[in-house]
């Protein structure tokens, strides 16, 4: 907490503290050191080992000596220096030639698809050459390798995404039909080199990237029934997914368009974006006067280059990504999140306000105003629901912030946006019966949260005292989700101090007061079903997403969709408390009163408190206080000073870090 006024500060604060002082090292380690050291001394180590075996002459040995320490070398995902990605280029070269093949099938193909992948993650632009390259690389290794061998699947995600690259789409096709082929049956075998989760990463990663190029693939063939398909099978190979297929087992790739249209009885239109190595795209699917409209449309950075996941990482790591693992300098919204001003840890500080002010304008140039300009080209209406379906990495952005710089509108000035990780999970929410609104929650269990307990208040306005029940502080996480259960309740509120854990380590949480914590495993381990219309998670981080719970849902909203809950409010920063009161409280007003459905609500207050001004504040508060008890008054008594103090015509809450953090996920 900072201060009175302060933000709902996250609970794991070590994780919190390396995020501030390196976030991509805690990606690999809590000591930066600890993750570079141990590969530089093993490059060594095999740098030693092969002068040893070309002394002696051992070829099978120097082959798969060149292997491995290539492998260190390259490794692309936290950068290497130019010198390292040279040198794995060549020891991969000096193991092209075919005569090789006869020492070492094996060491010569794994030395092709190793090649090919560097040949496609290399800088732009690149040439077709060079692509033609990398697929007769792919193919070699296709030509040695057993295609039941682990890395079957890799080879063929390899060809099909330089066949892509190449827009040669009967190679893709050929390519994308020996990937389905290769698919494994079996999950990889255990083994002590990697945790659970990473074996069921390392299992289902190449099998999502190949059913997204498979959208890819179909999007560029203008097919969208069956881009839709591969779209959300590349989804259901998540355990976001309900309807998930056992992860030792092929997917469930029988999606749709009927399920798509389907959702048009939600929603004016549904958007799904697909973003792979070889570029990406929109998928739209929209009513129309004459029945539903699909389009389908080639996303491009600025009009410019084709995005792709090298553009989304830019996006996320700013333009020297690859090399910030190196240098420590971290850009994109990634640096801005990470911004500390040390007062208060990240995304509290001036600096991360002034970074997401201007990144709103990157979202919007990246990615979002063509899927402005595609609904609206689709009729599409002003105020329309829209549902988005897009990659884990593109979610961990405040979408709805995303600014048009042409004329300062945000993308809710033009639509109410509803998030979701697939296309089932939407399908799979019920409708519940109507009944006399009725609120459960936790509100301020640790006693420091001033703001949390003027968001009580604002809300026993709405509800009314007999229908709005709090819980008491300590209530452990098991018990919870049992009351909230056998409550009858509708809505599920928690307004407390939540975090989320960067580096696996820690869980991403929401304190229940004392030592209790509300973890994504919590929910997604209980076998109850929460049938509700809402849940409401005011507190710091709540939508952020982790890809290192890769068995259970990958954020708390995902997790209580999964258990029947409609629709779900989350934040993906840290929030300030007395905006959050008045945002959340206009939220529910919007939705109680006004009876707009949970994802306009949330749109409509999100307008409110960014154009309200100081005076219009103050009244609003006082106006919700009018029949509350004096005791429920005080409780508001400092925001009333604070908004009474300040000029009366400033917009006090008018920056996205205020009102944009929040998300609305569901139905």
């Amino acid at each position: 907490m900072i201060g009175e006024n302060g933000g709902r500060a996250a609970l794991i604060v070590p994780s919190r503290r390396a995020f501030a002082a390196g976030l991509a090292a805690t990606l690999a380690a809590a000591d930066p050191a600890a993750a570079q050291n141990p590969r530089a001394a093993e490059a060594a180590r095999l740098e030693a080992q092969l002068r040893q075996m070309q002394a002696r002459g051992d070829m099978f040995e120097v082959v798969k000596t060149r292997v491995l320490l290539a492998s260190q070398l390259r490794h692309p995902y936290f950068g290497q220096p130019a010198s390292d990605w040279a040198r794995a280029r060549a020891l991969l070269q000096a193991n092209a030639d075919p005569s090789i093949a006869r020492v070492t099938p094996g060491g010569w193909g794994l030395s092709r698809l190793y090649l090919a992948e560097m040949m496609l993650e290399e800088r732009r632009p690149r040439k077709m050459a060079e692509l033609a390259q990398a697929s007769r690389a792919a193919a070699d290794a296709r030509s040695v390798l057993p295609p039941t061998s682990p890395a079957a699947l890799k080879i063929c995600v390899t060809g099909l995404t330089a066949a892509l690259l190449r827009r040669d789409l009967t190679d893709a096709t050929t390519w994308f039909s020996q990937g389905l082929g290769a698919i494994p049956r079996t999950a990889p075998p255990v083994s002590a080199d990697y945790t659970e989760d990473e074996r069921y990463g390392l299992h289902l990663r190449d099998m999502t990237t190949l059913f997204a190029l498979g959208a890819r693939l179909a999007a560029l063939k203008n097919d969208a029934t069956t881009a839709w398909r591969w779209l959300e099978a590349s989804k259901r190979t998540s355990p976001d997914a309900t309807r998930a297929a056992n992860p030792q087992a092929a997917p469930d790739t029988a999606a749709s368009a009927r399920d798509v249209t389907q959702l048009l009885r939600r929603f004016d239109a549904v958007v799904g974006i697909v973003v792979t190595p070889a570029g990406s795209n929109l998928l739209i699917h929209a009513k129309s006067p004459r029945g539903p409209v699909s389009t389908v449309r080639e996303l491009a950075t600025n009009g410019g280059p084709m995005f792709d996941t090298e553009e989304m990482e830019i996006l996320l790591w700013g333009s020297l990504w690859r090399e910030t693992f190196v240098r420590g300098a971290i850009g994109g919204w990634n640096g801005a999140y990470g911004a500390d001003d040390g007062r208060g840890g990240p995304s509290s500080g001036e600096t991360f306000k002034r970074e997401l002010q201007k990144l709103t304008h990157s979202f919007w140039a990246y990615y979002v105003g063509q899927i402005h300009s595609t609904l609206a080209q689709a009729g599409v209406a002003e105020g329309a629901r829209v549902a988005i379906i897009q990659p884990t990495d593109l979610g961990k952005l405040p979408i709805r912030s995303a600014t048009n710089p042409a004329n300062g509108k945000a993308l809710i000035d033009h639509y109410a946006i509803a998030e979701a990780p697939d296309l089932a999970t939407l399908l799979a929410a019920r409708d519940l019966p109507r009944q006399p609104p009725r609120m459960i929650g936790l509100f301020n269990p640790t006693g420091d949260l001033v703001g949390a307990d003027a968001e009580f208040v604002l809300q026993r306005t709405l509800f009314g005292p007999p229908t709005a029940q709090r819980l008491n502080a300590g209530i452990r996480a098991r018990d919870l989700i049992t009351t909230v259960q056998q409550s009858g309740a509708q809505y599920f509120y928690l307004a407390t101090h939540g975090g989320f854990g960067f580096t696996g380590a820690g869980p991403s949480g929401i304190s229940l007061g004392g030592n209790s914590l509300l973890t994504v495993r919590d929910i997604a381990s209980n076998p109850a079903r929460l049938d509700k219309t809402l849940a409401v998670l005011s507190a710091c981080e709540t939508s952020k997403t982790s890809e290192n719970l890769l068995r259970t849902p990958s954020s708390m909203p995902n997790a209580l969709l999964a258990k029947g809950v409609r629709g779900v409010v989350g934040a993906l920063w840290k929030v300030e408390d007395w905006s959050t009161a008045i945002l959340m409280h206009r939220m529910m007003q919007f939705h109680l009163t006004d009876g707009l459905d949970p994802a306009r609500a949330l749109t409509a207050a999100q307008k409110f408190l960014r154009e309200a001004t100081a005076q219009s504040l103050g009244a609003h508060v006082q106006a919700a206080l009018a029949n509350a008890p004096q005791e429920d008054r005080n409780r508001l008594g400092n925001l009333l000073i604070t908004l009474a103090d300040l000029p009366p015509t400033t917009k006090p809450y008018a920056h996205p870090y205020y009102w944009a953090s929040f998300a609305y996920y569901g139905v």
